[in-house]
């Protein structure tokens, strides 16, 4: 779980991918004793690493700018709060 929140920021990626391409270090199955083995298929691995990245990176990059977006609205919507209206020069309908 924790690999997947870290994926989806984009980092750290690298070190699962190279996880899931070595296949030197799982066990073969071995047919004649019975023995399953642990190598899992890289193919769908590496299938499913890419298309994670992709729509983790899709979402997180909206949600930024979502929320820039919504600072910058509200920074706006303050500021003309504050503004005199165009051609009066005086402060005292405005309280402070």
């Amino acid at each position: 779980m924790i690999l997947l929140f870290q994926m989806s920021t984009s980092a750290g990626w690298d070190g699962a991918l190279d996880g899931i391409i070595n296949e030197e270090d799982c066990k073969q199955p071995d047919s004649e004793i019975g023995e399953t083995g642990n190598c899992g298929n890289s193919t769908i691995g590496i299938a499913f690493l890419l298309s994670y990245l992709v729509i983790s990176c899709l979402i997180v990059i909206n949600r930024y700018i979502a929320v820039i977006l919504e600072n910058y609205s509200q920074a706006t919507k303050d500021e003309d709060m504050y503004c005199l209206p165009s051609g009066s020069e005086s402060t005292e309908g405005i309280r402070t």
